[in-house]
């Protein structure tokens, strides 16, 4: 990728590949600064269908993390133009109306072309034109956490929304299970020492304390399998983040309304984590 090389025409594809809220397009601009005026960012997720016109309730049916949500084939076109060396117009997609908007965004071919998306890897048409190729695995409560931010404070998505896609679409794919006696124990008195708490603390150390004071007194020892309940039997997984900045993030309220229907033996119905 010589700056002296006047051919426009691209020379290396680089694929970025995760689930929603890895940190893709943290990595694809980060790249993408590390060579200014030579680099540029192709994003999967412009490619979103329109979907405009569809009612609430099929709002709220809509998997867009399914290869049929994105028009691949109209992306795959455009890569041929940019290897080509030509310029195009990328769609924009507004995720707050589901609409495919009528403003473009303008790609400019560039010796490095990095490709950002869910699914790119599974598509053969855009992994063959792939140079090399990247996935960032990251467990699924640290993305949902991400990705509960961006679609708050960037895309503008209603809270309910995104935690419905993640119940609906992923969340399924978690295995729970039911706390024995001890473990049972050990969250009823978690439960009234969050409920002790204020319920705007986002104090990560101090409900991270309370956490270790229920293991604690609970007789876990080492506290590696207290918190080990916590994640099969809260999260639906083997591991996860330290529990006391989950529900700093979380939410202090939406954390006890978790152990409160694990409590109750619903954890089927819990809303995503």
């Amino acid at each position: 990728m010589s700056a002296e090389n006047p051919d426009p025409r691209p020379r290396v594809v680089l694929g970025i590949a995760g689930g929603s809220g890895s940190g893709k397009s943290v990595l694809a601009h980060a790249v993408a600064a590390a060579f200014p005026g030579r680099s540029t960012v192709v994003c999967h997720d412009w490619y979103y269908k329109d979907n405009s016109r569809l009612t609430p309730e099929e709002i709220r049916k809509l998997n867009v993390d399914h290869p049929n949500s994105l028009e691949t084939s109209l992306l795959r076109r455009h890569l041929d133009r940019l290897l080509a060396g030509e310029a195009v117009d990328a769609p924009t997609y507004d995720y707050a109306t589901h609409a495919r908007l009528p403003e473009t965004r303008r790609v400019e071919p560039r010796p490095l072309i990095i490709l950002d998306g869910i699914l790119i890897l599974g598509e053969k048409e855009l992994r063959d034109k792939m140079t090399v190729s990247v996935f960032i695995d990251v467990p699924d409560d640290i993305r949902l956490m991400r990705r509960v931010r961006r679609d708050c404070r960037e895309r503008r998505i209603d809270l309910e929304e995104t935690l419905s896609l993640y119940e609906d679409f992923v969340r399924p794919k978690k295995r729970f299970r039911a706390p024995d006696a001890r473990e049972r124990a050990a969250f009823a008195d978690l439960l009234a020492r969050l409920e002790a708490l204020p319920d705007d603390c986002q104090d990560a150390e101090t409900i991270q304390n309370e956490v270790y004071a229920a293991g604690k007194d609970a007789g876990f020892d080492p506290l590696r399998a207290w918190f080990g309940a916590l994640y099969e039997v809260l999260l639906g997984q083997s591991q996860g983040p330290r529990f006391g900045s989950f529900a700093a993030i979380f939410g202090l309220p939406e954390t006890i309304g978790l152990i409160e229907a694990a409590l109750q033996g619903a954890s089927a119905d819990l809303p995503a984590v």
